[in-house]
């Protein structure tokens, strides 16, 4: 039974986890470009 959650759960916790990534990285590029824009 507990495999069964850990399987469930696993996948979820990896998308939200790459999902906060990918908007950090996202959000440093246009920081990025704005300074570039700004100069």
């Amino acid at each position: 039974m507990k495999m069964i959650t850990n399987l469930s759960i696993g996948p979820v916790q990896y998308q939200i986890t790459s999902l906060v990534y990918a908007s950090i990285l996202a959000s440093s590029m246009v920081w990025r470009l704005g300074f570039v824009i700004l100069i």
